[in-house]
């Protein structure tokens, strides 16, 4: 009865807020095996798509801060340069999953929409129940600096890297040493041994990447990420521009330069 009343409940609801179950947004399932062994019905709990949907919106916002709330594959603009890593990051976001080991590398000119397409993956990984995260490589590097004075900063780097699914974005863009260089290679070398899916966004092609990183972490990226290159001008700028030009008056031309 528990199972079959949480069932005609979960029809009716149209939000977590309308759910009328004794723990808010978790659905009793019959665990067949388990009655069998017990000799009673055994239930477990699960997550309901409402639930998922709202723990995955308060991860983005805690992730991905304001600038990046509305970066998902509906939002971006594509254009004959970039559409085919549009198509193969959607790609890969439906195919994501608790089996997934390979990552990508998406690299091109700065304002291209690197980073737009990682949230959006990111995003669907939370939106799938996968323990995820985003980091800005360079800001990571500083915090894991900044720490070494309190003791912390092997255990901010373990947490990063112990997440399944992560996105390490704007590598390349830290300034290169080799302190900068080690901490990078631990980072990446632990997840490729463990085999966790990663998404990496650099404005580097791969020999300034090579000669950012190091040729061993380099090396490790390629087999660990499928290359998928942006192409086209930077949204950024044609942002600013469009802010700078001002609406015509009628009659007016705007003087060429």
């Amino acid at each position: 009865m528990l199972a079959n009343n949480a069932e005609d409940a979960c029809e009716m609801c149209l939000s977590l807020s309308d759910c009328s179950l004794p723990s808010r947004g978790w659905v009793p399932v019959l665990d067949m095996e388990a009655s069998r062994v017990y000799g009673y019905p055994y239930f477990r709990w699960r997550k309901c798509h409402h639930l998922k949907q709202a723990e995955a919106l308060k991860q983005a916002e805690m992730h991905l801060g304001a600038r990046f709330q509305d970066r998902t594959f509906e939002t971006f603009q594509v254009t004959p340069e970039n559409r085919s890593a549009y198509e193969k990051c959607r790609e890969y976001a439906r195919g994501l999953n608790r089996q997934t080991q390979i990552g990508l590398l998406l690299s091109g000119p700065v304002g291209t929409g690197k980073t737009h397409l990682a949230a959006a993956i990111l995003k669907h990984a939370f939106g799938i129940g996968l323990d995820a995260g985003l980091v800005s490589v360079p800001k990571l590097l500083e915090e894991i600096k900044d720490r070494f004075k309190d003791g912390s900063s092997r255990s901010l780097a373990d947490k990063v890297t112990r997440k399944f699914f992560l996105v390490l974005d704007d590598l390349g863009a830290e300034q290169v040493t080799d302190w900068t260089q080690k901490e990078l290679y631990l980072l990446i070398n632990t997840r490729y041994k463990a085999k966790l899916p990663t998404v990496v966004t650099t404005n580097c092609d791969a020999g300034e990447l090579v000669q950012q990183i190091g040729e061993r972490t380099a090396d490790r990226l390629r087999e660990m990420c499928e290359p998928v290159t942006l192409g086209g001008k930077s949204w950024r700028g044609e942002k600013r521009h469009l802010q700078l030009v001002k609406p015509l008056k009628e009659g007016e031309n705007h003087a060429s330069t």
